[in-house]
């Protein structure tokens, strides 16, 4: 179970008196974006320092047929595009207005439109 590691790791170096900084980094693509607010909100309940966001960079599928697929949000439609970057602008909000420092790594997200870029 991670909070209990968590709740672990914390004892354990509360004892050392260290304070380790926790971190998650976290890739938005096709199936991770309707989560994005959930794992904010897991960030900010399980004390978390910093999340990072990264754009998907997709590689060919594996061909097994039971392997999920996923895609970018670039590669998606202009309607679902918008609301991944609601999603993604919603879980900055959460993560920035407890004190959870949020990062987007790379310039993929042109804020303005709304839209994916392909270039992030």
């Amino acid at each position: 179970n991670i909070l209990r590691n968590l709740h672990l790791i914390r004892m354990r170096a509360r004892k050392a008196d260290l304070k380790p900084e926790w971190a998650i980094s976290c890739g938005v693509y096709d199936k991770s974006v309707a989560s994005l607010r959930d794992l904010a909100w897991f960030a900010v309940t399980a004390g978390f320092d910093s999340v990072t966001f990264w754009n998907l960079v997709k590689y060919p599928d594996i061909l097994d047929p039971g392997t999920a697929r996923v895609k970018p949000i670039a590669d998606l439609p202009e309607d679902e595009q918008r609301k991944a970057v609601a999603a993604l602008s919603d879980a900055i909000r959460i993560l920035e207005d407890h004190g959870v420092k949020a990062e987007v790594a790379g310039d993929f997200v042109d804020w303005p439109s709304g839209r994916w870029s392909r270039t992030g």
